[in-house]
């Protein structure tokens, strides 16, 4: 049967674009469904300014008339001037098991991507580095964080067969939390607190959190600006952010730290598993989505360890090492069993010796693929 690519272009298509996995992944018990509101809103320039920053196109593959796959291809302009690259980026690539829908899928994507100047296709990769990144390439059987969803084993298997390789590699660590802080990180607690002058915040409610927002944003754009699938995060971008996930974030996870004249210089945060609350949402808050999230936001017995991040001038000074110390603290004050981490670089040694001290398994890796183009 022939397959019919179908441009993204009114609400109507969104909307089929947006509920295309919600059809694929319908079966699959380990599959994490998006808010369903969000998802909504990614193509929708009245309600997304990242698309403000990237050209980009959107396909929905029919065959028979029922929807067979999706994929977005856009030219992250931001990143390709700061890294000195041509690349086009395919993002919200999900498609059923059959290589012609996924072959003819990247090949519209990289007809684009060539007539825009580009000289490879790189992905998964969404407008900015905090929306989804790489696909899940070990660790199947593992439920996702929202942070890294689900997808089955034939998308890496039929990226290779169409000649992408991998580019970079991500790993994911479950953490057992134990009963006692560890000796080894007490004891670096203890001498990074003595030999420096720096300040730990604390929170109790939104309220405290909230003006340090923009401050943490900052932070993560000078810090993670060295690192591979990198570009600043707009200030348009940032409140979204704010308004997308604060509300999800309990502010005893969060942590801050200050240098002796009162700068915020690195930030820790992490939030309950919501990956369970999700999945009985269904993707949707109401009518009664939000009962879910709001008792995993209670009762939660593993955390997501979601972002860190230190300004260049400080990163000697073990100050993840601080953060990890308080982040731990709260959580065997709240119950919390299990912490699962978000996607760190596999060479990331620095981070994976703090992990070190913990029981641990690596449980995931996740893969930028890339194809150059002709």
């Amino acid at each position: 049967m022939d397959i019919e690519l179908k441009a993204v272009r009114t609400s109507a298509d969104r909307k089929a674009y947006a509920l295309f996995p919600f059809s694929l992944f319908k079966k699959e018990p380990l599959w994490v469904p998006p808010l369903l509101q969000d998802e909504l809103k990614v193509l929708d320039p009245a309600k997304n300014p990242s698309l403000k920053f990237s050209p980009h196109e959107s396909w929905i593959a029919y065959r028979d008339g029922r929807a067979v796959g999706r994929i977005t291809v856009l030219i992250n302009t931001r990143l390709n001037e700061a890294k000195g690259e041509h690349e086009a980026n395919f993002h919200m690539f999900d498609f059923i098991d059959d290589i012609e829908v996924s072959g003819a899928l990247l090949e519209r994507a990289a007809a684009w991507a060539e007539e825009k100047g580009a000289t490879a296709l790189t992905g998964p990769l969404g407008f900015h580095h905090l929306e989804h990144l790489g696909f899940l390439a070990e660790g199947f059987e593992e439920l996702p964080t929202i942070a890294g969803p689900w997808n089955p084993p034939y998308y890496i298997e039929h990226l290779q067969k169409l000649g992408y390789e991998k580019k970079t590699g991500y790993i994911e660590f479950r953490i057992t939390v134990p009963k006692e802080i560890p000796d080894k990180l007490r004891r670096l607690n203890e001498l990074i607190k003595k030999r420096s002058k720096l300040t730990l915040v604390n929170f109790q409610n939104r309220k405290e959190v909230l003006p340090y927002a923009h401050e943490i944003f900052g932070i993560i754009n000078e810090a993670y600006r060295p690192l591979s699938s990198v570009a600043d995060i707009a200030q348009e971008e940032i409140e979204l952010l704010i308004q997308q996930y604060f509300s999800f974030v309990l502010p005893q996870y969060v942590k801050v730290v200050k240098n002796e004249k009162g700068d915020v210089v690195g930030f820790g945060v992490a939030m309950h598993s919501m990956s369970r609350a999700f999945q009985k949402a269904k993707g949707r808050l109401f009518p009664f989505g939000f009962i879910h999230i709001l008792r995993a936001l209670k009762h939660e017995e593993t955390l997501d360890l979601y972002l860190v991040g230190v300004l260049p001038e400080y990163q000697s000074m073990g100050i993840p090492a601080l953060l990890i110390y308080e982040i731990l603290k709260t959580s065997m004050e709240r119950g919390i069993k299990w912490a699962e981490t978000t996607a760190e670089l596999e060479d990331n040694h620095r981070v994976q010796e703090l992990w070190s001290m913990f029981e641990r398994r690596q449980h995931k890796a996740r893969r930028i693929y890339r194809k150059l183009l002709t």
